[in-house]
């Protein structure tokens, strides 16, 4: 991203963030398009255990920001 955007979530320098956080970063980043929807199935199939459960709520966001 060449401007800056405050993202919801950060990792702590030397780690890196979960599918779950990534999910909700690109909800806050970017618009709503299909492309987008493509990106959170592929993150929603890295997510395990509990992250996965809540990836609910990322379809939820994502199908507010649409519209439908």
């Amino acid at each position: 991203m060449t401007e800056s955007t405050e993202l919801p979530y950060q990792a702590p320098p030397g780690e890196k963030l979960g599918p779950l956080e990534k999910a909700f970063n690109l909800l806050a980043a970017k618009p709503w398009s299909e492309d987008v929807g493509d990106q959170l199935e592929r993150l929603e199939k890295q997510a395990k255990g509990r992250d996965k459960e809540l990836f609910g709520d990322v379809w939820e966001s994502y199908i507010v920001q649409g519209g439908e």
